[in-house]
């Protein structure tokens, strides 16, 4: 989990107040991207704290997230606005993780995911892409990786004259 004690040893920013949004007027975040956004979605039950969606009303990839400019999409821009740039370096690269779609039990992916399209800062948190992949709702990610993970002790034992 990507947090304060997370950004301390990664040196961040104490920026972390994930119980306060954002100031809506800052003027490092421009008008043009809060035109395509509502901050009227739903609130996940399993997360009230953290408080609604704020769904992307703009353009969006054929993944169904929001895309802002001509090479990011619009949640990874509000979050690295809002905490900083995503940290590189690390021994795996971190991607946001939408904690609303995570946690919410009868969301299906896809591209009309309602959650996809969320780009509130404190519905995101910061993982592995394997993370990322495991916790989706798209077809059995953790079936997947089980088979994979079967299939490399399989070959594990077989190479050391086992089976």
């Amino acid at each position: 989990m990507f947090d304060a004690t997370t950004a301390a040893r990664l040196e961040l920013p104490d920026l972390f107040d994930w119980f306060h949004p954002p100031a809506l007027d800052s003027p490092e975040i421009p008008d043009r991207f809060w035109q395509y956004v509502r901050t009227d979605g739903p609130i996940i039950e399993a997360m009230p704290h953290l408080g609604p969606c704020w769904p992307w009303t703009g353009g969006k990839n054929t993944h169904g997230y929001g895309w802002f400019g001509q090479s990011m999409t619009a949640p990874r821009w509000l979050f690295e606005q809002v905490f900083g740039p995503i940290p590189e370096g690390c021994e795996k690269p971190l991607v946001p993780d939408h904690l609303c779609h995570t946690f919410h039990p009868t969301c299906r992916s896809g591209a009309t995911c309602l959650h996809r399209a969320c780009v509130s800062p404190l519905h995101l948190e910061l993982v592995t892409q394997r993370v990322n992949v495991l916790r989706g709702n798209g077809v059995k990610p953790w079936r997947r990786a089980w088979d994979a993970h079967v299939a490399r002790l399989v070959t594990e034992v077989s190479n050391h004259g086992c089976v």
